[in-house]
């Protein structure tokens, strides 16, 4: 999910023409944190940080695939 961010853009920190409709939000990973399993990896398309929120809260996702 990091791998589409694009840092030279902010609010949302995402290419829009790839990625229409990306909101300046949190989006969930599908990556769970190893120290923490009640906890998973998410990424801030506000500003493209990445950080790790537990699974109890709601936020958006994205369909992502590799090639």
């Amino acid at each position: 999910l990091v791998s589409i961010v694009d840092y030279s853009r902010a609010s949302p920190g995402i290419n829009t023409t790839h990625f229409p409709d990306t909101l300046s939000d949190i989006y969930w990973s599908s990556t769970a944190r190893l120290v923490g399993i009640n906890s998973t990896w998410v990424v801030n398309f506000s500003d493209g940080l990445v950080g790790s929120i537990s699974k109890i809260d709601t936020y958006y996702v994205r369909c992502v695939s590799s090639p």
